[in-house]
């Protein structure tokens, strides 16, 4: 994919999670907050999810050192739906702009965001940077010996 040829404009979106189960799947997990920065930096969007009372009680763990997200943070009842933030998103995002983030399709799932209508295209880190693990624990324990 030419990433060079991408022109922009460029923005990044985060969607943080709490979770309502206790494996990693994305079942397990819920968006709670939402942010969105401009190729400058500057924080566009930056709001934290209104959920409804049934999926609140559901929620096992708000993963504050991963998130910053409290339980007190997410019961502001001035929070948005995921619904309004989505449309919040919607109208101030270029719809030819280039998103850039770490595993950005699932933020962009989240989002029901739709490649062409709602962006024009999207940069997932995790491609660039990915780094590949041995399948055999003993085989990164050799390489390393053999680096060493």
């Amino acid at each position: 994919r030419p990433w060079s040829a991408m022109t922009g404009p460029f923005y990044s979106i985060d969607v943080e999670c709490v979770a309502i189960g206790y494996g990693h799947s994305a079942s397990q997990r819920i968006p709670s907050r939402i942010a969105m920065v401009d190729g400058e930096g500057r924080t566009v969007i930056d709001e934290v999810v209104r959920h409804d009372a049934d999926t609140a009680t559901r929620i096992v763990s708000y993963l504050t050192p991963l998130t910053g997200l409290t339980r007190e943070g997410c019961e502001v009842p001035t929070n948005k739906t995921l619904e309004e933030i989505s449309e919040l998103i919607r109208d101030k995002l270029p719809k030819d702009a280039i998103l850039v983030g770490q595993s950005i399709h699932h933020d962009i799932e989240w989002l029901d965001l739709v490649k062409g209508v709602d962006y024009g295209d999207y940069v997932d880190l995790a491609d660039i940077f990915r780094q590949r693990i041995p399948k055999v624990l003993i085989s990164a324990g050799n390489a390393v010996k053999r680096e060493g």
